[in-house]
């Protein structure tokens, strides 16, 4: 793991990397924080890709447990949503939904890119600082799921209240 150039809400780590069509040390990347009406996040831009990170919603939705994936590096292990999907002009956009168990919500981090290259120095330059105090890279991050959002979905009204789908039994009760 290279040097962590910045640390955004001491978690996601913005990193030089090499390779790819001009690395990311000898690249600007530009950082903004960001704030929309429910939600604030940093947006950082590169040649070729873009990256928001949100850290803070008022919008907390519950993410149902057996959506999730495991990254590990050592011991240290993190959970992980990914879900990917190709944009206009060959660019594709991946959504890495990240949960913490100290954490009240997940962070959601959308990586946006033109073409392979460009994609893959975006998920090798942010990584997450796991609990463990080891960083694990969205890269490392590489199982992607069908399902669009990690969320825990009401299938119903029952007798008792809403009905959820499996995994997120722990809310009908």
């Amino acid at each position: 793991m290279a040097l962590c150039h910045l640390l955004y809400v001491g978690v996601l780590c913005i990193s030089p990397v090499s390779g790819g069509p001009t690395p990311l040390v000898e690249q600007e990347v530009r950082l903004e924080a960001r704030r929309g009406s429910t939600w604030t996040g940093v947006d950082i831009r590169a040649e070729g890709w873009s990256a928001l990170a949100v850290a803070g919603t008022d919008n907390v939705m519950t993410v149902n447990p057996k959506t999730l994936s495991r990254a590990c590096e050592g011991d240290a292990c993190i959970q992980y949503h990914r879900f990917c999907r190709p944009l206009a002009d060959q660019k594709t956009e991946c959504e890495f939904t990240i949960v913490r168990p100290e954490w009240s919500q997940p962070m959601v981090i959308t990586v946006q890119a033109y073409g392979p290259e460009r994609q893959e120095a975006a998920l090798r330059s942010l990584t997450i600082l796991t609990s463990q105090g080891k960083f694990i890279s969205l890269e490392a991050m590489g199982e992607t799921s069908t399902r669009e959002d990690p969320y825990c979905a009401r299938l119903r009204r029952g007798e008792s209240g809403p009905v959820y789908e499996a995994g997120c039994e722990f809310i009908n009760r």
